[in-house]
């Protein structure tokens, strides 16, 4: 299912889906006048079970969501971590090979570092992100090339045998990190979430007919739905909006700076 309203600019995404429970608010209002006009005995009902079970399932389906984001925020979070702190054994490792190696693997490690500080920085751009992907593999190979060429030196065992698993661990996160970004809340969720939001917004306009000084309520409502449901979708695309993970990312120019 097309999830493109979910990359819509925060700010706006909260704008419209507020607006949104705002105006089916109003259309359970317009419905529930027109039908107590026709049947005035409606007046004297209460909330249905139907009712009832829509605001349930909205509710737990809105608390296992918000909780799947923030675990899945915090696991990408780590995913950035471990292959920085990766990248950083194997750069120092560098120091065991002699200074010829070492310098040109050095400015391996520098493009490949820029690399993968692309890949996280256009994660608004499916395209750039294949393309830095792809860029990161083969300077990875390239790396792991040069390394391997010296193993065949029965003198550079030791060597061989402490870049190889440090190496390894980094080219791995390859794989890890781009498997995280493509998972997520999947959008046929979202729109499921949206949907009951709306139908229980339909529900309290009803609800709300013949009663005096709701205006309050009706925007606290929105308002609180509206910050929560822009929230979960925040922490499910963490490279865009205002939750992001570009302060963790940040560190991958200080490993730059390593190496230059």
């Amino acid at each position: 299912m097309n999830s493109s309203f979910f990359q819509l600019p925060p700010f706006f995404m909260m704008i419209v889906i507020f607006s949104l429970i705002i105006l089916f608010i109003w259309f359970g209002y317009a419905f529930n006048k027109i039908r107590t006009t026709r049947y005035p005995e409606v007046l004297k009902q209460t909330p249905g079970a139907i009712e009832g079970s829509v605001v349930g399932i909205m509710s737990l389906l809105l608390g296992f969501t918000f909780s799947f984001v923030v675990s899945r925020y915090e696991v990408r979070r780590q995913m950035i971590v471990d292959e920085m702190v990766n990248i950083n054994t194997a750069i120092f490792r560098c120091d065991l090979f002699p200074d010829s190696t070492r310098k040109i693997l050095r400015t391996d490690f520098k493009e490949y570092l820029e690399a993968r500080r692309d890949y996280f920085d256009k994660g608004g751009d499916e395209n750039m992100v294949i393309e830095e992907l792809r860029r990161s593999k083969e300077i990875g190979g390239r790396i792991w090339e040069r390394v391997m060429v010296d193993s065949y030196n029965p003198g550079d065992r030791l060597r061989f045998q402490q870049m190889i698993p440090a190496l390894s661990n980094m080219l791995n996160s390859i794989i890890v990190r781009d498997e995280s970004r493509k998972t997520g809340v999947p959008p046929l969720i979202l729109w499921t979430l949206l949907v009951l939001v709306l139908i229980t917004a339909f529900f309290l306009g009803g609800n709300l007919f013949g009663k005096k000084k709701f205006k309050i309520l009706v925007f606290g409502y929105a308002l609180i739905l509206a910050l929560t449901l822009n929230l979960i979708i925040e922490l499910n695309t963490p490279r865009t909006g205002l939750i992001t993970l570009h302060s963790t990312q940040q560190k991958m120019n200080d490993l730059i700076e390593l190496v230059k």
